[in-house]
């Protein structure tokens, strides 16, 4: 739902690092279910959850680049979800 999204919306994506637009559009996208033909059916009951995966993925990354600088360290970049977004609260 996150990268796969990233790559039809973003033809030749190759960075984890997104610009505030281009998360920004992701998010958008990701808080409907859609349509074959990608129009948004209703909202997605689970936004929230979705964001806290993506998050965790981003965080992941960081921690593994400590460990193994060499493989994970190029994948490293902020990430395009904050905290506030991810409380259920």
């Amino acid at each position: 739902m996150f990268w796969r999204d990233l790559e039809i919306h973003h033809p030749g994506i190759d960075s984890l690092r997104l610009t505030p637009e281009v998360a920004k559009a992701w998010k958008e996208r990701l808080a409907f279910i859609r349509d074959a033909q990608g129009q948004p059916v209703r909202e997605r009951v689970n936004f929230r959850s979705e964001l806290v995966f993506v998050r965790a993925f981003y965080q992941d990354i960081a921690r593994w680049a400590a460990d193994d600088p060499a493989r994970w360290a190029p994948w490293v970049a902020p990430c395009p979800i904050k905290a506030n977004e991810c409380a259920t609260k």
